[in-house]
């Protein structure tokens, strides 16, 4: 990435409850996509200017001694000049929010409330509403039962990219006699004005103590349903009819190819000739959480955390989603005597699939992996400079979150805090 300008900006006022707030980001540069292969043989070229401006107020207000209302909005407005989607210049979002807090009695409180958003790419505006039940039986107990509905409207990449990369087939895996050539061919990216927001519905029952004071236990089960999610999927493909450019065999073989998708856009034959985002279908998810953090003196604290995803359940191919780690899990201390201070942690993430980046090429698992973090520091100058040294993952495994993503090693930090 080469010349790159980066300008931010905010003010913010508050009065009592009342606020108003102001930001501006501008940002521009050039950078040049390795994974994606022009069809000059470069890598793709972005150019991009965007400009960003947002408003926001909101204001708070409690009325009988029982209800604490909350109301605001915001306004955005959006310039982009992108290289690879050069028909999208802009984009205006509005939004207002209200919602209440009930507080019944000592043992029950309700949460209502409700978000309106009209975005410039959608028909109409989008209602995004949530409810809450809190139950505390008792001082140090609370159950919580929440419903909420959130949305995501499709970017302006989603809607107007517009590229073309050069794909690759090795022609020895179709004829022995031709290993080792390869045949180059393009294949074209282009955005989607028809898509619809995607949206998510949340449903979760948590519960949350505290045991002699002293430890807060928490667990909580959900579900969600994604519907009319957005992803990148192949929707062309050359046949035997209208062949790639410059392909080397009978027209006959793309016939005999295996698909490149299931789905029914691709079920059979042919290589991909256009992707492009389309709104698929329904994803449902599930799983639970369990923690707890509590003293085991005052110079010392544990915790521990755990979590489980099921595998999502999809309405249309599992091969167009990604699978997440189904088990995460941490622990770890922290102390604090006197003049030293210290922690150490071990997270532990199960293995992966992605299949978010460009086409079946690039699918890949990333491998289950621990790490352990710790850092060690002394207080100096009654407590005013703190000298400490940090090390990540000190085991040096090969740490990788995507599987295009950097490949993490050991690496060891100093730092040096002043309080003035």
């Amino acid at each position: 990435m080469t010349g790159v300008g980066v300008t931010y900006g905010t003010m913010r006022y508050s009065r009592s409850a009342f606020k108003f707030n102001f930001f501006t980001n501008l940002l521009n540069g050039d950078a040049s996509g390795l994974l994606a292969i022009g069809v000059d043989g470069k890598p793709i070229l972005f150019k991009f200017n965007t400009k960003t401006y947002d408003f926001e107020v909101g204001n708070i207000n409690t009325f009988g001694g029982r209800h604490v209302v909350s109301y605001g909005g915001n306004v955005r407005f959006n310039s982009f000049d992108l290289s690879i989607a050069p028909r999208g210049n802009n984009r205006t979002e509005i939004g207002a929010y209200l919602q209440d807090e009930i507080f019944l009695n000592n043992y029950l409180r309700f949460s209502l409330g409700a978000r309106v958003d009209k975005y410039g790419n959608l028909d109409t505006p989008v209602l995004s509403p949530r409810v809450a039940v809190i139950l505390k039986p008792s001082a140090d107990q609370a159950v919580r039962v929440s419903f909420n509905k959130a949305f995501r409207s499709p970017s302006l990449i989603n809607n107007f990219l517009e590229t073309r990369i050069v794909n690759q087939l090795n022609l020895g895996a179709i004829n022995p006699a031709l290993n080792g050539r390869t045949y180059n061919f393009p294949v074209s990216a282009i955005g989607n004005e028809s898509l619809t927001e995607e949206s998510t519905e949340s449903f979760e029952v948590g519960y949350t103590g505290i045991i002699k004071n002293r430890a807060t236990v928490s667990a909580s089960v959900y579900f969600t349903k994604n519907r009319d999610e957005i992803f990148f999927t192949q929707v062309g493909r050359y046949r035997a009819s209208a062949p790639p450019p410059g392909w080397p065999l009978p027209p006959v073989v793309l016939e005999l190819l295996p698909p490149a998708c299931t789905s029914a856009v691709c079920n059979s034959g042919g290589l991909p000739s256009e992707f492009s985002y389309r709104n698929l279908g329904s994803v449902k998810n599930k799983g639970f959480e369990l923690g707890i953090d509590g003293a085991v003196n005052q110079a010392l604290n544990l915790f521990a955390n755990y979590s489980y995803q099921a595998q999502p359940d999809p309405d249309f191919a599992l091969s167009e989603v990604n699978l997440p780690p189904r088990n995460r899990f941490n622990a770890g201390l922290s102390f604090s005597e006197g003049r030293f201070l210290g922690n150490l942690s071990a997270s532990y993430v199960d293995e992966a699939l992605w299949q978010d980046v460009l086409d079946s090429r690039f699918t890949g698992p990333t491998e289950a992996y621990t790490q352990i973090n710790g850092a060690f520091g002394v207080k100096f100058a009654k407590d005013k400079v703190t000298a400490s040294i940090k090390g990540i993952n000190l085991t040096n495994q090969d740490i990788q979150s995507h599987v295009f993503g950097d490949i993490l090693k050991r690496q060891i930090l100093g730092e040096l805090r002043l309080v003035f």
